[in-house]
């Protein structure tokens, strides 16, 4: 009974309330729902053009995913991999065409299947925001759209190439400075970057708005108390 009296409270009752509220902000705030589906399909729709678009019309194929092995794929220009070399330019930002099996910010031995499951799980969630996340915020809102991006369009490319993924950008200045290679990237790889970095840093400044407006409303009943007396 102890248990059956634990589950319903803080797991059943919260829950029922929780998608209560659910369908009553559905009925209430429906047209605000409207709009933040359109602001976060907008996002999503232009960021995964851009992403396929680059890998389209920039990228040289070099090989054929379908049919080489890993190790034949990676096509670079310029190919010579000496650092400093004639051929190995001095941009910050250049171009290179490397077929990658995995994720570039994960091991190589990474398991696609899980990849693709996590991106789509990722993916479905930022769509679920507006619906279940009742506190509002555009900013937010744009940055998951970003991150959906990114994750839908390398979760594209491994559909449809058999788990790999074009990338097609690297730094040429900073693989000369340090002397060794810092990998290559897509598009997608570097929205999904940066709005996880601007994500954290929003999340650790609102937390400490939080943590402000939480003391000066201490302050305030404090000054409040005192001046009861």
């Amino acid at each position: 009974m102890e248990f059956n009296s634990f589950w319903n409270k803080y797991l059943i009752l919260p829950t029922q309330n929780y998608f209560k509220a659910v369908y009553a902000r559905l009925k209430s705030d429906w047209k605000q729902i409207l709009i933040d589906y359109l602001i976060l399909l907008s996002v999503f729709t232009l960021f995964v053009l851009i992403d396929q678009l680059t890998k389209t019309f920039l990228f040289h194929h070099g090989g054929n995913p379908w049919k080489d092995s890993e190790s034949s794929l990676e096509t670079i220009r310029p190919y010579q991999k000496a650092y400093g070399g004639n051929l190995h330019t001095n941009w910050l930002i250049d171009l290179r065409f490397i077929w990658h099996r995995g994720v570039t910010f994960l091991p190589e031995n990474v398991n696609i299947p899980f990849i693709q499951v996590l991106s789509i799980f990722l993916i479905l969630v930022v769509f679920l925001k507006p619906i279940l996340i009742f506190h509002r915020s555009s900013y937010l809102l744009i940055l998951l759209g970003i991150l959906a991006a990114g994750a839908f369009g390398n979760a594209l490319d491994r559909f449809i190439f058999n788990g790999f993924v074009k990338d097609l950008f690297y730094s040429g200045w900073f693989e000369n400075w340090l002397q060794k290679p810092l990998g290559t990237f897509n598009f997608a790889d570097f929205i999904i970057f940066t709005s996880v970095i601007l994500i954290i840093i929003r999340s650790i400044f609102s937390a400490f708005l939080v943590v402000d407006w939480k003391n000066k409303r201490l302050k305030v009943k404090s000054e409040e108390k005192e001046s009861d007396k």
